[in-house]
């Protein structure tokens, strides 16, 4: 009398996440690059792996095991994330599948952009100190430069400032659209 069973084994695929928009990356971030490692129970690294667009699949392991998938670099634009998931390779039966999947969410990193603008005071003499005063009520479009998407509008203070938060990772351009009367627009945008 012989028993023969067959050892079924299954591959992890872990997906990468952005926390609030879920499988689209915000601003210039990009999921492309997340390291990962793969690590048995007891902390041993087995694999190392890296996204190649929001995904990377792990090489086969044996069915009725358990891992950790550990994020040892974020990609392009998000924070660190130092948990850990665990992914227990679970046999069922017949229904048992050839990949197991595990979701990593980061934070996108944001950031914050001031703008003064001034003005140059009108002088009477030829040779008196030009003064520089703030730009109250220029109005400005915000884009994203790498997709030119227009993201805010905006309009200076009574201190002629510009205070935009929580801008996502990118680059920016800031053209002015609107002048006060008695003004001209500069055309110059600011990147």
């Amino acid at each position: 009398f012989s028993v023969n069973f067959e050892l079924l084994y299954a591959d992890i695929q872990v997906e990468k996440q952005d926390v609030e928009t879920g499988n689209t990356p915000q601003g210039d971030a990009s999921f492309n690059g997340a390291v990962f490692e793969l690590k048995n129970l007891n902390g041993n690294v087995l694999e190392t792996l890296t996204t190649n667009g929001a995904t990377v699949k792990s090489k086969k392991y044996p069915v009725g095991t358990s891992y950790q998938v550990c994020e040892v670099a974020p990609p392009t634009g998000y924070l660190d994330n130092d948990t850990c998931n665990r992914v227990d390779l679970t046999f069922s039966g017949d229904s048992t599948p050839e990949t197991f999947y595990t979701i990593y969410q980061d934070k996108v990193i944001k950031g914050r952009i001031e703008i003064a603008k001034s003005i140059e005071q009108e002088t009477e003499y030829p040779y008196e100190s030009v003064i520089q005063k703030p730009g109250v009520g220029f109005k400005f479009d915000v884009f994203l430069k790498s997709s030119g998407e227009k993201v805010a509008t905006l309009v200076t203070d009574e201190n002629g400032m510009i205070d935009v938060e929580g801008l996502d990772v990118g680059s920016y351009h800031f053209e002015e659209t609107k002048a006060p009367e008695g003004y001209s627009i500069n055309t110059d945008g600011k990147t």
